[in-house]
Order: C-alpha cells, then structure tokens, then sequence
C-alpha cells in the first residue's frame, strides 16, 4: 500500500504537487493560530467570570462589615449612652444601600439562569435580614430611658437575627469562593494547555517539514534523477533505465520526448 501511494503522488502533477507543499506549512500555521484564539478567547471569559466572583465576594464582606459594626456600635450606645458609637450605625446608612445596588447589579448579570435564580433567592433572604435589622436597631436607639437587663431581650433578638444574616452571608460567600478556586484552576489548565499546545505545534511543525521535504524528493527530485539518468543513458547509446511516466505536467512531457528520441535513436542504429 505504501508503494501504491508513492507511485500515486509520483503521478501527480507538477502544479498540484507544488499546491500540496504550499499548503502545508500554511495548514499547520492555521491550526496554530486558530489554537491560540480560541485559547484567548478562552482565558477571557474565564477571567471575566473571575472578576465577577471577586467583585461579588468583596460586595458581600462589606455589607457584612457594615452591619456587624452597626450592630456592635448600637450595642454600645445603648450601654454608654456615647453618641460616638451611634457613628457605624450612620455609615451603615450612607453606605448599604449603595452596596446593594451593587450586589444586586452583580447576581443580575451572573451568567446562567440556574446560578443567577439561586443567587437572587439567597440575596433576597439577604436583603430581607438586612432591613430587619437596621429597623431593629433604629428602634432600640429609641430605649433611652430603661435599664440595661430590659435590654437584655433586644440584644438577644438582634443576635439572632446577626447569626441567620451571618449564615446567610457566609453561604453566598462561600459560594463564591469556591467559583473562585475553580476558575483559577480553569486559568491554571489553559496555561498548561498553552505549553502543549505551543510544543505540540513546534512538533507538527517539525513533522509538517519532514513531510514537506520527503514529498519533495520523492515527487520532485525522484523524477529529476530519472530523466538524468535517461539523459545520460541516451548520450551513451544504452537502453533508459527507467520508462517515461504519463504524468500530464512538463517533466512528464520532458521523459516522454527523451524516451521517443532514444526510441528513434535505436530504430536508426538497427
């Protein structure tokens, strides 16, 4: 079968031959540059997604940062009767609902309906909790005038409604967190994929070359060294070592014209 091919490619033509060993090396730098651009594309989007967790993560600590010292500071307020610990509470304020917004922003443009649904419900649970509590504490800011055991309900139902925010908090954080390590392995995998894909294309390259330079001489330099070595049999007088092809292209012709003429040659010296 390997003869059978080879004598296949012999009686290609010239013009086809030569199209054959153009394309080759263009072939393979196709391949290698589609290979890139789809791991460019690739790395992108894995990178777009890690922002987005990142981003969404950090929103959610802040928010929980806010309100544990809103908390914490309305605590004290209403154990020192310092106006100064009302100050995180008033942060709070200015700064949740911005924070919000932006949560809100993100989990909308999660990619995906299943994650983005279940996002939305837990920032809603979130968000629920949230202005429980800012409302609980405005409330207990009211209680100046009592004592600290008539307190002791108020901080006990504000830990609660601390803890279940926390739990909540913490879920969606950890969440993210995980999305995170993921898609850093995912850019930890296309970095390794680059390298093959870089050594694998240095190997086809090289194999490309190989294959080019072997079909070159065996559908070039092969014919070239038949119709010397019939050219200087004819010079000789002897009999052509090797019959003319029937390959339509000029050296087919070249091989047939010698072989006519040392037919001639013969037919004459009879």
């Amino acid at each position: 079968m390997y003869s059978r091919l080879v004598q296949r490619w012999e009686e290609v033509p010239l013009k086809w031959k030569g199209i054959v060993l153009a394309v080759l090396p263009l072939l393979v730098l196709l391949i290698s540059a589609g290979t890139a651009l789809w791991g460019n594309q690739y790395r992108k989007r894995t990178e777009s997604a890690l922002a987005h967790h990142i981003a969404l993560s950090n929103a959610l600590e802040d928010v929980q940062f806010l309100i544990i010292n809103a908390e914490t500071g309305t605590r004290g307020y209403l154990l020192t009767r310092r106006s100064e610990f009302l100050e995180p509470f008033r942060r709070a304020q200015r700064e949740l609902p911005p924070r919000r917004k932006e949560l809100e922003e993100l989990v909308a443009s999660e990619p995906g309906e299943g994650p983005r649904l279940a996002k939305t419900q837990s920032l809603q649970r979130i968000e629920t909790l949230l202005s429980e509590q800012m409302k609980n504490l405005t409330a207990m800011q009211g209680l100046t005038n009592v004592s600290v055991s008539s307190l002791l309900p108020r901080f006990e139902q504000s830990k609660r409604d601390m803890d279940a925010l926390r739990v909540e908090l913490r879920q969606m954080r950890r969440g993210e967190e995980s999305l995170m390590t993921e898609r850093m392995n995912d850019i930890a995998r296309i970095r390794r994929r680059d390298y093959i894909g870089i050594a694998l294309t240095f190997l086809v390259g090289i194999i490309a070359r190989a294959v080019w330079v072997y079909l070159f001489n065996t559908g070039i330099n092969t014919r070239l060294e038949r119709v010397i070595a019939n050219l200087r049999a004819r010079e000789n007088g002897e009999k052509l070592p090797h019959d003319a092809t029937t390959t339509p292209d000029a050296l087919g012709d070249l091989e047939r014209e010698i072989a006519a003429l040392a037919s001639g040659s013969q037919s004459v010296s009879k």
